[in-house]
Order: structure tokens, then C-alpha cells, then sequence
């Protein structure tokens, strides 16, 4: 009985922490940015770049590779969520 009270109160634990440790914007992205950040990918696709679910180390080496022919805004969002944070 007591192991299925700590089993519940750890499960109950789980989301509250999650809403706690939540630091991002609370709104959904708009139609327009998810299509372009869409269209971001598809143009790393069209330069033979992997996919960064299947292999990361490959898909940045080649993202580091064909990053100045991207377009700007595809730069600047390669930027935020791949280079090292300090």
C-alpha cells in the first residue's frame, strides 16, 4: 500500500514540475511562421541534408556546410536552435 501511494504521488508530480519548469511563450506559433519554418527543412532536404531526428552530428555537419546558401530567415532559425548556448 505504501509502494502505491509513492507511485502515485510521483505520477501526479510529473506535470506540475513540467508547468513549472516551462519558460517558453504560452501561445501557439502562427500558420505563417510553422510554414516557414516548414519550408526551412524542406530546404536543407533539397540540399541533401539528413534528417536531424535521424542522425544530428550528420545533419549539423552538413547544415554547417550549406548554412551561406541558406535564405536569412532560414539562417536565423538554424541559428536559435543549433548552435552551442553558452
Amino acid at each position: 500500500m505504501k509502494m502505491f501511494i509513492i507511485v502515485l504521488i510521483l505520477i501526479s508530480s510529473i506535470p506540475g514540475y513540467a508547468t513549472i519548469e516551462y519558460e517558453g511563450e504560452p501561445s501557439q506559433p502562427s500558420n505563417a511562421e510553422v510554414t516557414r519554418n516548414r519550408a526551412c527543412f524542406e530546404e536543407l532536404s533539397k540540399e541533401n541534408c539528413p534528417d536531424p531526428a535521424d542522425d544530428v552530428r550528420q545533419f549539423r555537419s552538413c547544415l554547417h556546410n550549406v548554412f551561406p546558401t541558406l535564405t536569412p530567415s532560414c539562417q536565423k532559425l538554424m541559428s536559435e536552435l543549433y548552435t552551442k548556448k553558452d
